[in-house]
């Protein structure tokens, strides 16, 4: 009797109250209904066993009825499809249930329709959020918007992971903005969203008054800053002007809590440009007062590195990378950190390799070595990031050695505006080691006469030049470095060098 009500499901309203009578021998009625998903196992096992079906066969709009333990009616039908009890009420019927559906869902304020394939709907056509399920209906907002705000200066709306300050006079967000269906922060803290993609940036000061009103205003982690959209490249970014403005730290949070389709909620930055979102390695970071941001929550960039602690790995000998609100940082063990690299702001379109060193001692150490480092490592990122990868190179490196790090890491290279801070003007090598020569302008490698090699070898029936006075017999043995060609084409290295250990940059 049951399976026969489960082939005719969409056209007999009591199927939700037959299911349950049939499964009432196999599972507690008090089970039936728990909206956990530690039981969901649980119930669609007893349900397969009741109705002697198989899991394929079971709809997931009825399963949605078991687990939410509320009967619904049968899915809504147009009048002119006829059959079924969802056709014979006519026009008035379907009207009627529609409205009820309407009334049923509000997670953001809005009048959104649900469909029986869990799909939301707004004016009639059918929405998702990026391939993700809709947020569920009636999430509550755990913040209020305090009140003496004027609307006119700061229209503050509240949303499930908070609130969500937009400039004023801005149309309304549609049913499938992702702003009103990011969840809360893992902490039980509160979200604070301040702007949307292609949106003007509110005024710094009514933001710093809106986060003072703030019940966790006292409590820095309690308040997470998310800056929807992309700040001025020209500027400090809207977490580091709050953090000035205010006069303590501001944890800021580089995108919105989404859940994926695995159902885990991650921190996602939504890329408009390519019209999709991506997780970043940074998820958090600490900006204090006119100081630079460190990371608060991250993940590594390759499994293979090795973790330093405070966002820092080790990727050859002394050379490190660190994981920044814009990306990831290669620095040396011996150099001070640059404050500058760790300011640049986070773009959700852009994840950048940061080359944090002098243009003089970049030379130096860009052996083979680390450019085989290097390349691996850039393949080695998520899939997301190696899309949208960009080198920052520090200024005044020359055209050869960028060429060289081309070849190593292929992506679109950016020069850095100014001189690095990262050490003195004189520091041209690490700590250390003696100072190189500086390499010659890229005018006199252009003009330079080839070697005496390639012109015995041009002209044979020349006879190669003399070895001049007091040369050594035989040539004087240097470390070798043994690189192999992978099948994806590219140099890896095989015998790395002898590991140094080194500390993370002084700050």
């Amino acid at each position: 009797m049951a399976g026969q009500h489960l082939l005719r499901w969409g056209a007999d309203v009591e199927l939700a109250d037959v299911v349950r009578d049939a499964i009432a021998g196999h599972l507690d009625p008090a089970t039936v209904g728990d909206p956990r998903p530690e039981v969901a196992g649980l119930i669609l096992g007893a349900l397969v066993d009741a109705l002697g079906v198989g899991l394929a066969d079971v709809p997931a709009a009825l399963v949605d009825d078991i687990l939410t333990g509320e009967p619904r009616r049968a899915p809504v039908r147009d009048a002119d499809e006829g059959g079924g009890e969802a056709g014979k009420g006519g026009g008035e019927a379907g009207r009627d249930r529609s409205d009820d559906r309407s009334r049923d869902c509000g997670a953001a304020g809005t009048g959104e329709a649900e469909h029986a394939s869990g799909a939301r709907s707004c004016g009639g056509g059918v929405g998702r959020l990026m391939g993700r399920r809709p947020a569920r209906r009636g999430v509550p907002s755990p913040a209020d918007v305090p009140r003496g705000l004027d609307p006119a200066v700061l229209d503050v709306v509240p949303v499930p992971a908070g609130l969500w300050a937009r400039a004023p006079g801005m149309l309304p967000p549609a049913p499938d903005e992702p702003a009103l269906h990011a969840l809360p922060p893992r902490s039980r803290g509160i979200c604070v969203i301040v702007g949307a993609p292609g949106e003007p940036v509110p005024d710094v000061p009514v933001v710093a008054d809106l986060l003072r009103a703030m019940p966790a205003a006292d409590d820095p982690d309690g308040m997470h800053v998310v800056r929807y959209g992309v700040d001025p490249a020209d500027g400090p970014c809207l977490p580091q002007r709050l953090a000035d403005r205010l006069g303590r730290p501001v944890l800021a949070q580089h995108g919105l809590l989404l859940t994926g389709a695995d159902g885990w909620p991650r921190v996602s930055a939504i890329d408009v440009g390519r019209a999709c979102w991506w997780h970043p390695l940074a998820e958090q970071s600490v900006y204090p007062p006119a100081g630079p941001p460190r990371v608060a929550r991250w993940r590594a960039p390759a499994p293979w590195l090795t973790d330093l602690g405070g966002g820092y790995y080790r990727l050859q000998d002394d050379w490190l990378v660190q994981v920044v609100p814009a990306g990831i940082a290669l620095r040396h063990a011996g150099w001070p950190a640059d404050p500058d690299v760790d300011a640049a702001p986070h773009d959700p379109g852009r994840f950048d390799l940061l080359l944090d060193a002098p243009a003089a001692g970049l030379v130096a150490g860009l052996s083979d070595g680390l450019l085989t480092a290097l390349g691996r490592l850039a393949d080695a990122l998520p899939g997301p990031a190696r899309l949208r990868l960009r080198v920052v190179l520090p200024a005044g490196l020359g055209t050869a050695q960028a060429l060289r790090l081309r070849w190593a890491v292929p992506a679109p290279q950016q020069v850095r505006s100014g001189p690095s801070t990262t050490a003195p003007a004189n520091a041209g090598s690490p700590a250390g080691e003696p100072a190189a020569e500086a390499p010659p302008p890229a005018e006199s490698l252009a003009e330079a006469p080839p070697p005496a090699e390639s012109t015995a070898e041009e002209s044979p029936e020349r006879a190669p030049a003399a070895a001049p006075q007091g040369a050594p017999e035989r040539p004087i043995p240097v470390p070798a470095t043994l690189l192999a060609v992978t099948r994806d084409g590219r140099v890896q290295l095989v015998r790395p060098s002898a590991v140094v250990v080194g500390r993370p940059p002084a700050r």
